[in-house]
C-alpha cells in the first residue's frame, strides 16, 4: 500500500491552505499542554460541504474553516500557519482535479479564488486566557523536561463546527428579489435560476462507509487518491489499526507530521473498538424476569427512562477506559498471588521511569538521522528549537525508542545487577505533556529484603536499626547507598561545598558537561571521570529543589509535598514554609 509521494504542488501548505481545498471538514479538539506535548479532546466529527454529498465548488472560504485560536494572554504568535497564499490555494486545486479521482468532478471558483490575500494571515477569532488549560498534573520536574527556551507554536487550534446555514437558499432567495415583476431593470426567464453553492450539512459523514473519506479530508497525504482505507486496504492491511500503523511509519514521515491526522485516526479507531467490542449490561434484582431489547425499546419509546440508570456500558477491551484498567488490576493481583504462591513473596521493589526525551542522546542522533532520511534537512538538535520541533513532529519515534529502552533496562540492569526474576510494569502518558513514563513491581526470588525486615522486626529492632540493616543490605547486595559520593571531611560532616543548592552551595556544571546527556562511554575513561560524573549526576537529579512540580498551596503559602516526615519519624524538619522556592 504506497500513497505515492507528494507533488511539488501540495508541498508546504499552511493548516488553513489544507482546510481550504479539503472537500469535507473533521472537527477534533486540539491545543498544546504546558510541557510542549500536543492533546487532543473528545471526538472526531467529518461535516460534508453539501446537504447531500461533499462540496464541489472550491476552494472553501476562510469563514467556512471555523477555527478558534486560544492563547495565554500576552503571548505573541511567530507561527505562519494562518497565512494564505491564493497561487498556491489555485495551483494545488488544479492539480488534484486533473490527477486525482476524488477531486476529478470539483468546480474552481474564480470568484472564490479573488476573495484570498495573495499572501497574508486571515483573520481568525482569537480568544485570550490567563490559564489556557487548567490541569492539577504539573508533570516532571523542571530540570527533567524543561526544554529550555524555545520559538515554538504557543497556540492552540480547536475546530468548531458553524450552526447549519443554507448559503444556497438564501442566494437563490436573493436572485428571486433580484429578478422580481416590480424590477423593470432585469429581465426574468420562465424559471428561477439556481445557483449550486457548497453548504455545511449539520448531518456528520460516515467515516467508515464514505468513499475516498481520507482523500476528501486530507488531499495533501493522499494526493492520489490511493491508499486510503477505504480503496484498497482489503489487499493489504486487514484493519485500520495495521493501515495507520503503516502510514505512521511510512518513508517520508509526512503522516506522523501532520497537524492532527493521527488525532482524527485514532479517534476513528477507538469509535469503531467501542462499536464491536463492547456490550449493555442491565442491572436487575435476583428473581427479576431477564429484560430484552425489545423491552428496552418499548420502555424507552413509551417516555419510561428509569431503565437507563440500571444500564452499564461495559468495555474492559477498550484501552484507557476505566473497565479496561479494572481488567489489568485484577490480572497484577492475579499475579501477586501466584508469585505469594511460588514462594516468591510480595514485590521487592517499586520502579518508575520517565521519557528525558530532551536528554537522552541516542534518541538526538535517531531523530538527526531519521529526519535526515525523510526529508533531507540536516538539522543541528542542539539547538533547542529545533529539537523542541522535531520531538513534536516524531512522537511515534521517541515512545517506541523509550518502550526499546525499558525493555533492555529490565533485561539488562534489573534482573542481572538487582537480581529480579519477574516484573509487571504499565505505561501511562504525562497530562501536562503528554510524554510517556512507567510504573513497575519487580520480585527477587531470595524475597529480599522482606525476610530481612520481618527478621529485624521480629527481634524487635527499633525503626533505626532496622534502616540501619536494610541500608548495609543495599550496600553489600547492589553496591547502593544513600551518601552524597562527595564524602565527609576530616570532622566526619558532609562535604556540602561539593553539594548542588540549595543543600550545598557547589555550581552547577556548564550544560556541555551536563551528565544527563552523556553515555557511559563518555565518562568511562577513568576511576576519576566516574566519580566526577557520579558526583554531577547526583547534584543534578538526587536533590531536590522546589518547583510547581512539588509545591503544594496550604493556606496562604506553599509547601513543598516532597518533605516528607512526621513527629515520628521526622524525616527532613517540619516546617510551614519550604526553605527553597
Amino acid at each position: 500500500m504506497n500513497p505515492l509521494p507528494v507533488p511539488e504542488k501540495l508541498h508546504n501548505l499552511t493548516i488553513i491552505e489544507q482546510q481550504l481545498i479539503c472537500r469535507i471538514v473533521p472537527y477534533i479538539q486540539i491545543h498544546m499542554l504546558k510541557h510542549g506535548g500536543i492533546a487532543a479532546y473528545g471526538h472526531c466529527i467529518a461535516f460534508p460541504q453539501n446537504v447531500n454529498e461533499p462540496a464541489k465548488i472550491l476552494p472553501n472560504l476562510p469563514k467556512d474553516i471555523n477555527i478558534i485560536r486560544v492563547r495565554r494572554s500576552g503571548s505573541n504568535d511567530t507561527t505562519k500557519e494562518f497565512n494564505v497564499r491564493r497561487s498556491v490555494v489555485e495551483n494545488s486545486l488544479r492539480w488534484l482535479k486533473a490527477n486525482n479521482p476524488a477531486y476529478k468532478d470539483i468546480i474552481i471558483s474564480t470568484s472564490r479564488l479573488n476573495m484570498l490575500p495573495n499572501d497574508a494571515e486571515i483573520n481568525v477569532d482569537t480568544i485570550e486566557t490567563m490559564n489556557v488549560f487548567n490541569n492539577p498534573d504539573k508533570g516532571p520536574a523542571q530540570q527533567q523536561a524543561d526544554p529550555g527556551e524555545i520559538d515554538g507554536h504557543t497556540i492552540s487550534s480547536i475546530t468548531l463546527p458553524d450552526n447549519n446555514l443554507n448559503i444556497q437558499a438564501e442566494i437563490e432567495m436573493a436572485v428571486r428579489e433580484a429578478v422580481d415583476d416590480d424590477n423593470v431593470k432585469v429581465k426574468r426567464g420562465k424559471k428561477y435560476v439556481s445557483i449550486p453553492w457548497p453548504t455545511q450539512s449539520d448531518t456528520p459523514l460516515s467515516e467508515f462507509t464514505t468513499k475516498y473519506f481520507f482523500t476528501l479530508a486530507f488531499p495533501c497525504l493522499f494526493p492520489f487518491g490511493v491508499g486510503d482505507f477505504h480503496i484498497n486496504r482489503p489487499r493489504t492491511c486487514k484493519s485500520m489499526t495495521d493501515w495507520a500503523e503503516h502510514l505512521m511509519w511510512f518513508e517520508d514521515g509526512r503522516f506522523a507530521k501532520h497537524q492532527y491526522f493521527k488525532f482524527i485516526v485514532h479517534n476513528i479507531i477507538m469509535r469503531k473498538r467501542t462499536l464491536e467490542q463492547s456490550t449493555f449490561i442491565v442491572k436487575q434484582q435476583l428473581g427479576e424476569n431477564p429484560i430484552s431489547i425489545n423491552d428496552i425499546k418499548e420502555k424507552l419509546n413509551s417516555g419510561d427512562t428509569s431503565i437507563v440508570s440500571k444500564m452499564l456500558y461495559f468495555g474492559a477491551s477498550l484501552r484507557g477506559t476505566s473497565q479496561y484498567w479494572a481488567q489489568r488490576n485484577k490480572e497484577l493481583k492475579s499475579l501477586i498471588k501466584f508469585q505469594i504462591n511460588e514462594k516468591n513473596g510480595l514485590p521487592s521493589f517499586f520502579t518508575t521511569a520517565s521519557c528525558a526525551e530532551y536528554h537522552f542522546k541516542t534518541l538526538r542522533r535517531i531523530l538527526h538521522d531519521y529526519t535526515l532520511e525523510t526529508s533531507g534537512t540536516d538539522l543541528d538538535l542542539t539547538n533547542r528549537n529545533n529539537l523542541f520541533q522535531v520531538l513534536q513532529q516524531n512522537t511515534h519515534i521517541v515512545s517506541l525508542y523509550f518502550d526499546l529502552r525499558t525493555k533492555a533496562y529490565f533485561d539488562l540492569v534489573m534482573c542481572p545487577a538487582f537480581g529480579v526474576d519477574a516484573y509487571w510494569y504499565r505505561y501511562e502518558f504525562a497530562k501536562s505533556r503528554g510524554m510517556i513514563h512507567w510504573h513497575g513491581l519487580c520480585w527477587r526470588s531470595d524475597r529480599e529484603p522482606h525476610n530481612l525486615l520481618h527478621s529485624a522486626y521480629s527481634k524487635g529492632l527499633s525503626e533505626d536499626l532496622c534502616a540501619e540493616q536494610l541500608s548495609n543490605w543495599a550496600k553489600d547486595c547492589l553496591a547502593m547507598t544513600a551518601s552524597h559520593p562527595a564524602g565527609q571531611d576530616d570532622k566526619g560532616c558532609p562535604r556540602k561545598d561539593l553539594w548542588a543548592p540549595p543543600e550545598g552551595t557547589a555550581e552547577p556544571p556548564a550544560e556541555e558537561h551536563n551528565p544527563s546527556l552523556k553515555l557511559l562511554m563518555d565518562t568511562s575513561e577513568s576511576q576519576e571521570s566516574l566519580l566526577e560524573d557520579y558526583l554531577h549526576l547526583c547534584n543534578r537529579i538526587n536533590i531536590h529543589s522546589c518547583s510547581d512540580y512539588c509545591l503544594r498551596k496550604k493556606g496562604q503559602d506553599r509547601v513543598c509535598r516532597m518533605e516528607f516526615g512526621s513527629e515520628r519519624m521526622p524525616g527532613k524538619a517540619l516546617r510551614d514554609k519550604t526553605s527553597y522556592c
